[in-house]
């Protein structure tokens, strides 16, 4: 093997390292962040509840179909971004 390969695979090892170790410092803090306001979203549950409580039943049904076509909106558009983003590199 020539002396160059050998180099730079290392170099190609040590970016990896610090890649993953950038990714596992974000998990890390993506965590705090979301424990850090677990009462602000229990409120926001609670009231949701309180006022869909009142509604009809069709309602209540429209609401939780309504919710699900958002989450899959905001699912798609994240992952066409990011999808978008991997193949400018």
């Amino acid at each position: 093997m020539a002396p160059g390969a050998s180099a730079s695979i290392g170099n190609a090892t040590s970016r990896h390292k610090c890649r993953l170790g950038s990714l596992v410092a974000l998990g890390i803090l993506t965590t705090a962040f979301s424990f850090a306001c677990w009462t602000a979203r229990a409120q926001g549950c609670a009231q949701c509840k309180d006022n869909a409580a009142i509604l009809p039943p069709q309602t209540r049904a429209a609401y939780r179909h309504a919710i699900l076509l958002l989450a899959g909106a905001g699912t798609g558009i994240f992952l066409i971004t990011i999808l978008a983003v991997r193949r400018k590199r």
